[in-house]
């Protein structure tokens, strides 16, 4: 079958060849076969010029739908070369998520004998390397019987028509959300006025929902306005556009809404008839009472005017045309000279002022306003008048103007007045300060630029003299002067205050001394309050830089043999590398006082209480000071301060690190556990890293570690006692050995190499741990990655971790001892072998606790009574360990011989009372089922309910009659009769199996009710483990006993 020959079939006709006639017929003709063989290629011959024609790929497959043969189009669209694509290979040049879709389809027309199949999706095309997008239609051609022949089909390229429908989405979405995220109202109506689309927000100004808008017309949906705006919108279509009508809407109490709305035709293509409206609407309300407000502020503005309180003018260009009666007054004329249009600004300004003048005016044509300045005018009778103006643009062209003017006479004078005063005191050998009411400095005297370091003779322009309390601060060191000063104010003639006078001594030394007294015993009653190492460090940074006067503080804090050192500050904490070459690195590490050349940082050392240093105490200011013998003494003496809370906090850390290492061994329960927290708590309580723990089992050594990288602890993979490393000779001959740094190793083992030191450990410990007996039984080793002098105190620190290691890898060693003497005396008591009734299926569970702090009060009983009937007990004995099993095991054998004494079941609890004595608590259940009954009575005593789960039912819990719990009951106990037929289904259990540390008791029920109801029709063994399985978590012991009524035996 070939990619034409469905074509050819189709254009196999007769043709009669050009040029002949209707007679040519009754000619001599070629042989049948020739005439058809030539017609064939013909036909061939013209498909194949249409194929290549085409920009389609024209495809064929046999009946099946598999392909037979070349392709030549395919392989020009997708690459592929026969035979890739012969059979079903065509397939993997569909995109990877079409192609189940398409072959699923496809498949699905083979089998239906569909006359055509059309499906899209995507192709890879080898010329723009990429997937793109087709539509493929094929038809069946069949034969005289209607058989499928051959399929023959085209692919179309819809790349482009794809990507642009996609945009087209897209830009439409992207129109949508304009729209509704739109703040002004937009909508369009039809040629009838008819809404077609109406935005949220013209939705919200119309106070109609959008919806309740479509297919109405405005003056239905809004019968306030609705007509004016028809009449507006019939214009529009009309005339054409109609924009800037403005409409106010009643709206009380809020008062009324103003709007602004414009109105357009709408055309498509340019056609003559609109075919609707599009309109848009915007609130203008609050610009609407801005306008109002801004009238109500020039009526005012225009009463303040008339009031006099301030001169204001106005005119247009160059003549003042309106005054208020304080302008006038002010440079001496009159309204009637006002009125004859004789003022003239230019003329009004005296010579000096005309830069200034046309700098506001070019401020003034390109802003409509300019900021207010100093300048002069004249008065009438030709003095020079001081003012401040400020001018704002009323009209541009021609310039109307209006203005304001401050008279600044008074101010003048009074400086005058002010230098005359310096004159008096500059020869004052005090510091003497004058400054205007708001606190400004506006004169000091020669003796007083001296003292507060002022350059120069000039005159003082800036603030920066505010007295403080009794303080002052240097102009060029920023030092801080105490003074003893005088200050008062002189008045003028309303009495208002109108300067500041101050006359002062400095008395800087005296006063320092004092404060740094003071800030002494404060910074010693914040340390002493401080708790935590944190806490100190915060209280150091906050308090000492004004203790000595500093800018700032860093605290430097190295823990023992650690390799860099923590840093804070107030903007937070950070890591400096103790070997980095910088003052308060070199402080840490050497224990000398360092610095910079500038003068402005000084590093102490923060001394240990034996005399180490364990830190260091950074202090840098603002501008150089002098290392002079007092402030050394005093930052001596903070620094004293400081290393000794520091090393109260680091006493108190330690403390409660050993505490809380002491806290989790206290809960581990087994030796695993144990040497998890040894290795991971041990060394955060002592600062130390790569923790490692030998411990004796049988003869061998056995290693653990924690945080080791692989290549050192492979050195160690074969440990022996005898192995003369530091750790295995600990273990062996039960000494400590403290090795300072790695020549002391070199030392004490020559020619033993040294891969520990080789990972940047320096100093190392390895410490015995003891048993009851004093014998060694492990040994702790771990190291730091600085030099770490170990001092008594963190000797004493070692010794009290080897003693809490070794009680808790005693204490762990005897629980495990014991955890297995009560397993296996538990184990023992579960019930022997019994002949079962043949009509019942039990399975019976009992997993004890993981520790042994909860083992052994758990137990179950099988019973063999007459008449074909079985006794079940469950109990649970209050206490654990040894105890509880020997009670356990006493009340077993009474409740067991008195159920095959034929004691009644109502009357089998009190009587273990009677026998066994009230020296126990606990909680039982026995139940008799006889199958032969169809029933089971339930005896309980504060036990769990059972759970029945009826044939082919959901689980539910067995409500029997309540009674004291074991070792408290006297009387009867009432019994509750359960059905319990052919199918049915019945679980006791004890209460560990439920109940979960925070977790309700009822929710541990219905967590049973809901692993029991998937599986309950499997046999009752599954059952039991599919139980135990689901109900994980508990910390008690747990017995399940799980019964199946199975009918008559066969």
């Amino acid at each position: 079958m070939g990619v034409h020959r469905a074509a050819r079939k189709a254009l196999d006709v007769t043709v009669p060849p050009p040029g002949t006639t209707e007679p040519d017929k009754f000619r001599r003709r070629p042989p049948a076969g020739a005439t058809a063989r030539a017609a064939r290629q013909r036909a061939d011959r013209r498909f194949r010029t249409l194929v290549e024609a085409s920009t389609a790929v024209v495809w064929t497959a046999d009946p099946d739908g598999r392909i037979t043969e070349p392709q030549p189009s395919w392989e020009a669209y997708t690459g592929q070369r026969w035979p890739a694509y012969a059979g079903d290979g065509w397939v993997e040049a569909l995109h990877p998520q079409d192609r189940e879709r398409i072959v699923t389809a496809w498949r699905a027309v083979l089998a239906e004998g569909g006359p055509l199949f059309e499906v899209e999706g995507r192709l890879w095309h080898a010329a723009t390397g990429e997937h793109r997008h087709f539509a493929l239609r094929g038809a069946s051609l069949r034969d005289g019987s209607g058989q499928v022949t051959e399929w023959i089909g085209t692919i179309a390229d819809t790349h482009d028509r794809v990507r642009a429908e996609a945009a087209a989405r897209r830009t439409a979405a992207i129109s949508r959300a304009l729209l509704d995220g739109a703040s002004i109202g937009v909508g369009l109506v039809d040629a009838e006025l008819r809404y077609l689309m109406v935005n949220p927000a013209l939705a919200e100004m119309n106070g109609v929902p959008a919806a309740e808008h479509l297919g109405r017309r405005p003056a239905d949906v809004l019968p306030a306005y609705g007509e004016q705006a028809e009449t507006l919108m019939r214009r529009a279509l009309r005339d054409g556009p109609v924009l800037g009508v403005e409409f106010a809407v009643e709206a009380d109490p809020a008062g009324p809404r103003h709007f602004v709305a414009g109105y357009f035709p709408v055309r498509i293509d340019d056609a003559p008839e609109a075919i609707g409206l599009g309109f848009t609407v915007v609130e203008v309300t609050e610009r609407t009472r801005l306008l109002a407000a801004l009238g109500e502020e020039r009526v005012r503005f225009e009463r303040l005017a008339a009031t006099d309180v301030l001169a204001v003018f106005g005119g247009e260009e160059e003549r003042i045309t309106e005054a208020n009666e304080a302008f006038l007054t002010m440079l001496g004329y009159s309204a009637q000279e006002l009125a004859q249009g004789r003022l003239r600004w230019p003329q009004l300004t005296p010579p000096g002022w005309a830069e200034a003048d046309e700098r506001a005016l070019a401020e003034l044509r390109d802003t409509g306003r300019a900021r207010s300045y100093d300048k002069e005018y004249l008065h009438a009778d030709g003095r020079r008048v001081p003012v401040q103006i400020g001018v704002v643009a009323l009209n541009r062209r021609p310039l109307r103007w209006l203005a304001y003017a401050a008279d600044l006479s008074a101010e003048r004078a009074a400086q005058a007045e002010l230098r005359l005063f310096q004159a008096l005191v500059e020869r004052s050998g005090d510091f003497i300060a004058v400054a205007d009411p708001r606190g400004r400095t506006v004169y000091v005297n020669p003796s007083g630029r001296q003292v507060v370091g002022l350059a120069g003779s000039g005159p003082v322009d800036h603030p920066g003299q505010r007295r403080a309390e009794s303080r002052l601060v240097r102009r060029d060191t920023g030092e801080l002067l105490d003074v003893d000063h005088q200050t008062f104010t002189v008045t003028g003639p309303g009495d208002d205050t109108a300067y500041v006078a101050t006359v002062a001594r400095d008395v800087s030394d005296r006063q320092r001394a004092l404060r740094q007294a003071q800030g002494l015993a404060g910074l010693a009653g914040a340390l002493s309050s401080a708790e935590q190492r944190a806490q100190i460090v915060r209280v150091i940074v906050e308090t000492v830089p004004q203790v000595v006067e500093a800018d700032a503080v860093r605290v430097a804090v190295a823990p023992p043999g650690s390799a860099t050192a923590q840093v804070t500050d107030r903007t937070g904490t950070s890591a400096l590398a103790i070997d980095a070459d910088v003052p308060l690195a070199r402080t840490v590490r050497d224990g000398v006082v360092s610095g910079s050349a500038e003068g402005v940082v000084l590093c102490l050392p923060l001394p240990h209480g034996d005399g180490g240093v364990f830190g260091a105490l950074e202090v840098r200011w603002d501008r150089p000071v002098t290392d002079d013998q007092a402030r050394r003494s005093l930052l001596d003496a903070v620094a004293g301060l400081c290393g000794q809370a520091l090393h109260r906090g680091e006493l108190s850390e330690s403390a409660r690190a050993v505490a809380a290492f002491a806290a989790r061994l206290s809960v581990t329960r087994s030796t695993a556990e144990a040497v998890e927290v040894i290795l991971s708590a041990a060394p955060a309580a002592l600062g130390a890293a790569l923790p490692g723990l030998a411990v004796l089992d049988d003869g061998r050594v056995r290693l653990w570690y924690d945080d080791v990288p692989d290549a050192l602890s492979a050195t160690f993979t074969d440990l022996r006692l005898d192995d003369p490393r530091p750790i295995a000779r600990a273990l062996r001959t039960g000494e400590r050995i403290v090795l300072r740094d790695r020549a002391a190793f070199a030392r004490a083992f020559p020619g033993l190499p040294d891969p520990v030191g080789a990972h940047g450990i320096v100093t190392t410990v390895a410490v015995p741990l003891f048993d009851a007996s004093r014998r060694p039984v492990a040994a702790l080793a771990f190291g730091w990655c600085r030099e770490h002098p170990l001092r008594d105190g963190d000797l004493a620190l070692l010794d009290t971790v080897a003693d809490l290691c070794e009680q808790t890898l005693e204490r762990v060693r005897l629980a495990a001892a014991e955890h297995n003497l009560v397993t296996r005396l538990a184990g023992r008591l579960r019930s022997p072998s019994i002949r079962l009734p043949e009509s019942l299926e039990v399975a019976t569970r009992y997993r004890p606790a993981m520790s042994g702090l909860h083992l052994g009060g758990d137990w179950y009983d099988l019973i063999e009574l007459p008449g074909d009937r079985l006794a079940v007990v469950l109990g649970d004995v209050v206490g654990h360990r040894v105890e509880a099993a020997a009670d356990m095991a006493q009340l077993r054998t009474v409740v067991n011989t008195l159920l095959r004494s034929g004691v009644s079941l109502a009357e089998v609890f009190p009587r273990v009372t009677e026998l066994a004595g009230t020296r126990f608590l606990g909680t039982c259940l026995a139940m008799i089922v006889d199958p032969g009954a169809g029933a089971a009575t339930v005896a309980r005593v504060g036990h769990p309910y059972p759970v029945r789960v009826p044939a082919g039912g959901a689980p539910e819990t067995v409500a029997t009659g309540s009674s004291l719990p074991l070792g408290l009951v006297r009387e009867p106990v009432p019994l509750t009769r359960v059905d319990f037929t052919p199918g049915d289904l019945l679980v006791v259990y004890t209460d560990g199996l439920v109940e979960r540390r925070g977790r309700p008791y009822d929710a541990g029920v219905a967590a049973l009710h809901g692993v029991l109801a998937p599986v309950a029709a499997r046999p009752v063994e599954e059952i039991a483990d599919a139980l135990l399985a689901g109900l994980t978590g508990s910390e008690d012991d747990q017995a399940l006993v799980v019964i199946r009524h199975a009918g008559a035996a066969q």
